[in-house]
């Protein structure tokens, strides 16, 4: 390179730097504001996860908090089973001892009435005979008067065949 090629590319240099100076600068410029713009980009997003994640823990104390609800729920309705069991048990006692109350009571009434019945058929026996003797002594009183009657006649005949003698 010669002398006046030097001056003429500084010459050219000269013009041609503040240019390329200006760009770079501009372009500088750029990439600083676009880099800010990121930053605030990436604060956003650092608040909106912490927003999220805040929302995340709140969500999983619900969860856990329904969860432990649903495990007292759970709880109420065994021991409400346990209760509707253990009601239904005593229940069914009850009427287990009541009705074996009145099977006993009915099998008393009922062996009552057996020696009743028998009793009403042995004084039924009784009566039937008793009406035998009596009707057997009637009989029995109608011969003697019968017989006192011709006694009688005979002593009313024998009488009077004294006094005639």
């Amino acid at each position: 390179l010669n002398v006046g090629e030097i001056i003429n590319e500084g010459v050219i240099a000269h013009r041609i730097f503040p240019a390329t100076l200006h760009a770079r600068n501009n372009e500088k410029d750029n990439l600083h504001a676009e880099n800010e713009d990121l930053r605030m980009m990436i604060s956003n997003d650092a608040k909106l996860l912490q927003t999220l994640s805040s929302s995340c823990d709140q969500a999983n104390a619900l969860i856990v908090s329904m969860d432990q609800l649903l495990q007292e729920k759970d709880q109420a309705l065994h021991d409400m089973e346990n209760f509707v069991q253990m009601n239904d048990m005593a229940n069914k006692s009850m009427v287990d001892k009541t009705r074996k109350r009145y099977s006993d009571q009915v099998f008393l009434l009922q062996e009552k009435l057996r020696e009743s019945i028998e009793q009403k058929k042995g004084m039924e026996k009784k009566m039937k005979s008793i009406e035998l003797r009596v009707a057997e002594y009637k009989t029995a009183l109608s011969e003697k008067q019968h017989q006192f009657i011709e006694i009688a006649h005979m002593l009313e005949m024998t009488n009077e065949s004294l006094r005639l003698m």
